[in-house]
């Protein structure tokens, strides 16, 4: 079984969202899809609450959820430093190529 957590790729699209997120304010369609990005990534973290699981609860509980998988983010970033550092140059040197 695999540990908790995401996927590379889907690691690679919340550092993309994030570093647009930097750069200025995102069209809506942007932010609504880095938004989904987002919980997918936190969810990961929490075995057996996946999307569909989440969106069926009630606000209060959803809010509980969003924070305990996002502790659970916070966690790995800081079990994780090289791996974090190594996928944020990825995609900031991908960035570049795309401008050059």
């Amino acid at each position: 079984m695999n540990a908790p957590g995401p996927s590379e790729t889907e690691l690679l699209s919340y550092f993309v969202c994030s570093d647009m997120a930097e750069a200025g304010l995102l069209p809506r369609d942007i932010a609504a899809a880095c938004s989904i990005t987002y919980l997918k990534v936190k969810l990961s973290f929490l075995p057996g609450v996946g999307l569909d699981d989440y969106l069926a609860i009630d606000a209060a509980s959803r809010a509980q959820v969003s924070r305990a998988g996002y502790d659970a983010l916070r966690d790995w970033y800081r079990q994780n430093p090289a791996r974090v550092d190594a996928l944020r140059e990825r995609v900031r040197a991908q960035s570049v190529a795309a401008v050059r």
